[in-house]
């Protein structure tokens, strides 16, 4: 009320020394600080902002559509209205230029509302690159009839979406094994644990655990449980994060290299669970979670792929654990048998003891190796009895549109 006071004290000024201008001047100050005070206390009042987002869930290269409603739901004018949507870093907008508030990318949109006004902006989000974006917070600023700034606001809500990494077309050079870890069986079909089917008689090698004790001490000969055999195969595709050389947990990564590993990783989940596999997902990078590492145990539900695709656009692109714990943790998860198919772009010798070590237990192995790092220990790895193949994308991982694996 500062302005009003001096307004007053020069009415009261110019009425003593009885000169109008200063009356006049007066006057003024005092009435456009008593607008002002009027759009200080109602300004925001009934203002109604909204964002709008359609899509949750887009792919690399789509747009999304970003609706922005504004409602004046009040008697008062507002000669404008300023909003600024705090945005997350990658965010592109193709109607506007996000500009730097405050050391944040923000969208920043002004209206000039009448009373119960309500406008409807339509704005197109560009997906880029996979990852998670957001919009929001955002902060509110109305003004007066002078346009002076006079009531703040704010809307906490806070808008997100997945960028998931593109899919394409997988073109294998098929030997004498199948895709996916199949090939001739060197032993009898992989039971299924919780499908229990009766009883059978002991044979040596029977687990411990597997003895049937009530139907042993009843019939009186050892015999162990039996279950029906698994009526799928299952895949674990896991992705090596590591795609320049130096310590775990440099921040340094080859950035085309990642994105094309997760290109390939999403297209090899896409054709594995369309050729019938229980299809998992495993990456030694974070994903969003308080666990050092993203997993999506293997299964064949109807949004396998969605949630393995929802990993890939959460994960970081650099390894917080070693690739070899990773894995040492999976053979202890996954079912006797389980395939692994391992994406990476480092130099094939590098991961072969691992990988020997998992082929060794009992689960097929096969390495896609990416990349141009990759190519030349192939040949010595493949010596060593590993199951290696070469994969490339027929173009940059931004416009690809095939898979190649030899």
């Amino acid at each position: 009320m500062g302005q009003f006071a001096l307004g007053l004290a020069l009415v009261i000024a110019g009425s003593w020394l009885a000169t109008p201008p200063i009356v006049l001047l007066g006057i003024v100050i005092a009435f456009a600080e008593g607008v002002r005070q009027v759009w200080v206390r109602y300004g925001m009042a009934g203002v109604e902002y909204r964002r709008s987002i359609p899509e949750p869930r887009v792919v690399v290269g789509d747009e999304m559509r970003l609706d922005i409603v504004v409602w004046n739901r009040k008697a008062l004018p507002l000669a404008w209205l300023r909003v600024e949507d705090e945005a997350s870093a990658r965010v592109v907008v193709r109607e506007r230029d996000l500009t730097d508030g405050a050391g944040r990318a923000v969208l920043r949109n002004a209206w000039t509302l009448a009373p119960y006004e309500r406008v409807t902006r339509h704005f197109h989000v560009v997906a880029e690159r996979r990852g998670v974006y957001s919009l929001g917070p955002a902060r509110l600023a109305t003004g007066d009839l002078f346009a002076r700034e006079a009531a703040l606001g704010d809307e906490a809500r806070i808008d997100r979406w997945l960028v998931r990494p593109r899919q394409v077309a997988v073109a294998i050079h098929e030997r004498d094994e199948r895709w996916g870890g199949e090939r001739r069986a060197r032993r009898g079909p992989i039971e299924d644990p919780t499908r229990y089917a009766g009883v059978r008689p002991y044979q040596p090698g029977d687990s411990i655990r597997r003895v049937h004790w009530r139907a042993t001490a009843r019939t009186g000969s050892p015999v162990s449980r039996r279950f029906e055999p698994g009526r799928e195969r299952e895949v674990v595709v896991v992705l090596d994060l590591m795609t320049v050389n130096g310590p775990l947990g440099v921040l340094e990564f080859d950035d085309d290299a990642v994105e094309t590993l997760c290109v390939a990783a999403a297209s090899i989940v896409r054709r594995l669970r369309a050729d019938g596999a229980a299809v998992g997902l495993a990456a030694p990078g974070h994903a969003g979670g308080t666990r050092p590492f993203a997993l999506v145990p293997p299964g064949s539900a109807g949004d396998q792929v969605g949630r393995c695709l929802d990993l890939l656009a959460r994960l970081g692109s650099t390894s917080s654990v070693p690739f070899g714990w990773l894995v040492t943790m999976l053979l202890r998860q996954v079912r006797p048998g389980t395939s692994f198919v391992v994406l990476s772009a480092r130099d094939p010798s590098v991961l072969a003891p691992v990988l020997r070590r998992v082929a060794a237990s009992g689960h097929p192995v096969q390495l896609v190796a990416m990349g141009a790092g990759a190519t030349p220990g192939a040949p010595v790895a493949r010596g060593g009895g590993l199951d290696i193949r070469l994969g490339r994308l027929d173009g940059p991982w931004q416009t690809a549109t095939t898979l190649v694996i030899a």
